[in-house]
């Protein structure tokens, strides 16, 4: 928007505001993910828990440390491979197949377990999903 100076000269105000966060700072969206990643890689139907996590957050507002340590303790993310490398390959070879041919159920499927092999349970989900949404 413009903003007129007390010279009469119009200024252009970004309304864009740039807030930076500091690499690991705890914020709100930031702990719902966590958490939501973690329920998932650790129970078969977590959308019951993954409805409550707001109200978690409201309880724990400006402890979020205490909150992670404490969903970690009972429900732990799973450590990602150590061999980068050979993942990031695999990775590309998945979406080059489906770049190829986006509608193959057995490739959604392989991209899919990879997911879950990470440890991205959520991910991997969303692929078998659309995998089965092929098939109907």
């Amino acid at each position: 928007w413009r903003d007129e100076d007390s010279d009469g000269e119009s200024q252009i105000e970004d309304p864009n505001v740039n807030i930076e966060l500091t690499e690991g700072e705890l914020t709100r969206v930031r702990v719902s993910v966590l958490i939501e990643e973690a329920y998932r890689q650790n129970l078969d139907d977590p959308d019951k828990k993954i409805a409550g996590i707001e109200k978690l957050l409201d309880k724990f507002e400006g402890r979020y440390e205490k909150l992670l340590e404490a969903v970690y303790k009972k429900y732990p993310i799973q450590k990602i491979s150590e061999n980068l490398t050979d993942m990031k390959n695999s990775f590309d070879e998945f979406l080059e197949a489906i770049r190829e041919e986006n509608t193959n159920y057995s490739n959604w499927l392989e991209l899919a377990d990879y997911y879950e092999d990470l440890g991205m349970i959520g991910r991997s989900k969303e692929c078998r999903d659309y995998a089965t949404s092929l098939q109907s």
